[in-house]
């Protein structure tokens, strides 16, 4: 038997956890596949468990938003109104969001946050990146060692990643993803 002696996420012991809904898997796999080769963005809403996990139970895309091969960029009015919409609901909060990094001629994807996403990290928020490009083989979807959740779908290959601060706000780590409809997933 092992003792943790009052040690936790923030000494590193083990990470947060992500579960994701089906509805949200859907959403953002839905949303990265339609805006391809361009990158899409949209919000995560959810609620923070009492043990410092988050459930993401949707995923809800800005259909108002600038988008090019490497960066999407909202509309800053219309992010604020559903911002500020979502604060209405008592059961679910504004979790964190998501964006693609789609593959390029010139540039690979990644799941890997660049320093313009790291500027934007914020306490109990997460960031949900999401690599996509042209598949050379089918994949079962399955989770990876590192926390990610990858496979493949129609034509293309897609991990996801979720990154979050940790409790001090100092550092930058990767989540623990789960989501059992992936693993069920016959996206091929």
């Amino acid at each position: 038997m092992v003792l943790w002696c009052g040690l936790g996420r923030s000494e590193g012991l083990w990470p947060m956890v992500v579960y994701m809904a089906e509805g949200a898997f859907l959403g953002v796999l839905l949303s990265t596949v339609e805006t391809y080769n361009r990158e899409c963005m949209g919000l995560l809403i959810g609620v923070h468990r009492h043990n410092g996990d988050v459930a993401v139970q949707h995923a809800l895309p800005y259909q108002i938003a600038t988008r090019t091969n490497f960066e999407v960029t909202p509309s800053a009015t219309a992010s604020r109104r559903m911002e500020n919409v979502l604060k209405d609901f008592t059961h679910v909060e504004l979790v964190g969001d998501f964006h693609s990094h789609p593959a390029g001629r010139k540039h690979k994807s990644s799941i890997r946050l660049s320093a313009i996403d790291r500027s934007y990290m914020a306490p109990d928020k997460l960031k949900m990146i999401v690599e996509i490009h042209r598949r050379e083989r089918a994949v079962r979807w399955r989770y990876n060692r590192d926390g990610t959740i990858s496979g493949t779908l129609d034509d293309f290959f897609i991990k996801l990643a979720a990154w979050h601060l940790d409790e001090e706000g100092e550092h930058i780590r990767l989540a623990t993803l789960r989501c059992p409809f992936a693993l069920d997933f016959r996206g091929q």
